[in-house]
């Protein structure tokens, strides 16, 4: 059967197979809300489901669902794994996410140690959007947002396009991460951005960083194609499910709302000082810059000059017109429109926490970050995205002239 959920599925007699977890008698497990799993129950076997609201079981047609091929592949790939890197590429909502579970939990099946890497900065499941985040998990799951993030690295952006190359040395430093941890097979699930070449491009480039001993594309048939044409290992082909769950725009921005939230709603307020801390991506000036009453603070940087304002409100037209040099560029900012931007913590081993600014006072050289972490930072490194009092995600506002 294929549930939607949310649901809870106990097995009363016999056993049943859901997402590569094999339930035996007495074993019970819950589906999300807005996620879809195909239910494969043996002959003879007595399932009790129970169904919470908007949830529903429907019986596909024969052959409709893939999780047995799936299995076959994922038993096949981790049978053959030693110290492995999997790939998994595929479009939006083909169920990269869930094959990505999937290996993860027949590796279990097998006695292996999986580590999983969340490369979908617009659709994270293990860390917040807009960072590259690796979980070890302890037992199978449906869905990587029952993971916590062992480690985690701020790409700035939910869009993989802008950030290309941040994503890319994310992924290669959490597999060196993987490796610490002896983990004897990575799983990588990738973004949706698979259409035209510029992505293509990027998949690729990361591929050639990742290098990963198999390929899995999911759900697109041109793309397993490309992939394969184009990369010297084993590159293999899934179907997606017959009837997957489909998140329009309003329902990913929903789910990345609640994501910021997970980690970033009712975190305490820290100060840190900006005479010490750098802020990374940013041309805001370190405290020593203080603008003259009503005038900005003028910080040159090679090919231009970084124009700070102490005010709530981007500066007017003319105001930025006079700051401009002949032949040169000029980056405007102000202080109001830090407030909201999402931004990484960095602590002494590399690693990024995240966090938000609530504001930057000047005059005592300050930056106020919410955020769950409380230890030592050597840098802040500012996002490209600004969260509302509601989570919700918008362009970071910057004058460029």
């Amino acid at each position: 059967v294929r549930l939607y959920g949310p649901a809870r599925v106990r097995v009363e007699r016999g056993r049943a197979l859901i997402l590569g977890i094999e339930l035996e008698e007495g074993a019970s497990i819950s589906v999300p809300p807005g996620r879809s799993y195909y239910l494969l129950a043996a002959g003879g076997s007595e399932i009790v489901v129970g169904l919470g609201e908007g949830a529903s079981i429907e019986y596909p047609r024969p052959g409709e669902e893939p999780l047995e091929s799936w299995v076959e592949a994922a038993d096949r790939v981790i049978e053959e794994c030693d110290g492995c890197t999997v790939a998994v590429l595929g479009p939006v909502d083909a169920g990269k996410t869930s094959v990505t579970a999937l290996i993860a939990n027949r590796s279990f099946q097998a006695g292996l140690r999986p580590y999983i890497i969340d490369a979908d900065v617009g659709q994270a499941d293990i860390g917040p959007p807009a960072f590259v985040s690796g979980s070890i998990p302890e037992a199978p799951v449906l869905w990587l947002r029952e993971l916590s993030p062992d480690r985690m690295v701020f790409a700035g952006h939910v869009e993989p396009g802008p950030v290309q190359a941040q994503i890319i040395g994310a992924v290669y430093r959490l597999l060196w991460r993987a490796r610490e941890a002896r983990s004897n097979i990575t799983v990588i699930d990738t973004d949706g951005w698979v259409e035209g070449w510029h992505a293509l491009e990027y998949k690729i480039n990361l591929l050639r960083s990742a290098r990963p001993s198999t390929v899995i594309v999911v759900g697109d048939e041109l793309l397993y194609r490309f992939i394969r044409d184009r990369w010297p290992r084993r590159v293999i082909y899934l179907r997606s499910p017959g009837v997957a769950a489909r998140r329009d725009r309003s329902a990913r921005i929903a789910l990345r709302s609640e994501n910021y939230r997970r980690f970033l709603e009712g975190a305490p307020v820290r100060e840190l000082s900006l005479r010490t801390t750098p802020i990374v991506n940013s041309c805001l000036p370190l405290a020593s810059y203080k603008p003259p009453k009503g005038e900005p603070a003028i910080y040159e940087y090679p090919g231009g000059a970084c124009s700070l304002f102490d005010a709530e409100e981007p500066p007017g037209p003319e105001a930025v017109k006079r700051l401009v040099a002949r032949g040169r560029e000029a980056l405007v900012i102000y202080t109001g429109g830090f407030k909201g931007v999402l931004v990484g913590l960095t602590d002494p081993e590399g690693w990024d926490h995240p966090g938000v600014v609530e504001g930057i006072d000047l005059e005592r050289g300050v930056v106020r970050v919410r955020t769950r972490y409380l230890g030592p930072v050597e840098m802040i490194v500012a996002g490209r995205i600004r969260l509302s009092d509601g989570y919700t995600d918008t362009g970071a506002r910057r004058i460029w002239v």
